[in-house]
């Protein structure tokens, strides 16, 4: 992505997030406003970087702490299910496993 389409996509999601606040459903989409502040961030990226520079998300630094990120909530997400699964399911109050005791009936 050049320069010329970060801005350009900058100003498509600052249009988007204008129309957005006029609409009470859309008023708090914090995606719209998450947009507009990652085109803002690799428009002043691309503004300071020699002319000619292509924005590549595999070498921003930024990015691929968020990757980074997403991945490892993503592995503890699967750790948690896995390690529910491996002790069944818990009733609160009860230790150990389950006893059943066999009465007899009174004649």
């Amino acid at each position: 992505m050049d320069a010329a389409a970060v801005a350009a996509a900058f100003e498509d999601a600052r249009f988007n997030a204008r129309q957005n606040s006029r609409l009470e459903d859309l008023a708090d989409d914090v995606g719209g406003w998450a947009e507009l502040a990652e085109g803002e961030r690799l428009d002043q990226l691309l503004a300071s970087a020699p002319s000619g520079i292509v924005y590549d998300p595999d070498t921003d630094a930024v990015v691929q702490t968020e990757l980074a990120a997403e991945a490892e909530a993503a592995a503890d997400r699967e750790a948690a299910v896995r390690g529910a699964a491996d002790h069944g399911p818990r009733r609160p109050g009860v230790r150990g496993p389950a006893r059943h005791h066999r009465t007899r009936s009174r004649r």
